[in-house]
């Protein structure tokens, strides 16, 4: 398939998925329905379709109250930071909101009276919803699929979709061109250069990942923070008067620091030549 315009080539096309909302309204329904099949006491004198409007009308409007608090707070559906104790106050929060409207639509439909005092009323009619409301909600919460976390398992485990580590983006990112055999490494913040006998290049990796895969198989030597070079790759070791220095075959030289001369040194002392520091004129070595 050839890539799609706007997109980097060979990359997934990602398929809008439907939200996590929409399936636990999705559930909601289905929740509704089953419980205008079973026919519970207060509802049983209804018709079937009108008990089943009723039983879906109602947890449908609950749930979508419990997820517009929970947007509200900034979570999302089926978000794994999402805990059991926000879940329950987001229900416990949308049952008042509830009230008046459950209340409402039972005396729409005939199955309560008001007895002329609005308030006492809705705090009866609170207290018998807030328990199985809740309760309702989290079984939703347990029961419905929830997209995101299941994208967000899918990615985790899908090798295509992972982000290569620096290790292994050494090798891929460097030029083909430039072969392997690599003379010196510095890094420079985000990025190494690297030289081979090629030529050089700029590649997204640290020198830390690389010193722990790519680099770790070849016999070398980190010379300074920022350096790394082939041992087999260094034409001598210099000492000018102001430190030491590898100089390498593509004439780079390669700063040693201070705490990593000792073993620099030793490492080199069978491969390279310690051309002793030119003297001042005047002054004998």
């Amino acid at each position: 398939m050839p890539p799609v315009p706007g997109t980097p080539s060979g990359a997934p096309l990602k398929v809008a998925q439907p939200g996590g909302g929409g399936m636990i309204l999705a559930f909601s329904a289905l929740l509704g329905l089953a419980l205008a099949a079973l026919g519970p006491a207060d509802t049983e004198q209804l018709a079937v379709l009108t008990r089943s409007l009723f039983w879906v009308t109602q947890i449908t409007v609950g749930a979508a109250l419990c997820l517009a608090l929970e947007a509200g707070c900034g979570l999302r559906p089926g978000s794994r930071a999402m805990g059991w104790t926000v879940s329950i106050g987001c229900a416990v929060a949308a049952t008042w909101l509830y009230t008046p409207f459950a209340w409402q639509l039972e005396l729409t439909f005939g199955l309560s009276v008001s007895s002329g005092d609005l308030l006492r009323d809705w705090q009866e009619e609170w207290r018998q919803l807030v328990v199985p409301f809740v309760l309702c909600w989290l079984l939703l919460r347990r029961i419905a699929p929830h997209p995101v976390a299941a994208e967000e398992s899918r990615v985790r485990q899908d090798p295509s979709t992972v982000e290569p580590s620096g290790a292994e983006r050494f090798w891929p990112e460097l030029p083909v061109e430039l072969g392997e055999e690599v003379i010196w490494v510095r890094a420079e913040e985000h990025y190494l250069k690297v030289a081979t006998r090629q030529g050089q290049s700029l590649i997204r990796s640290s020198l830390l990942a690389a010193l722990s895969g790519p680099l770790k198989r070849i016999d070398g030597l980190q010379v300074h923070r920022s350096y790394w070079v082939s041992v087999r790759h260094v034409r001598r070791l210099l000492r000018p008067r102001d430190g030491w220095i590898c100089e390498m075959i593509d004439g780079e030289r390669i700063p040693v620091s201070r705490r990593r001369r000792t073993s620099v040194k030793k490492a080199l002392a069978q491969r390279v030549v310690y051309p002793q520091p030119e003297a001042p004129a005047g002054e004998s070595v």
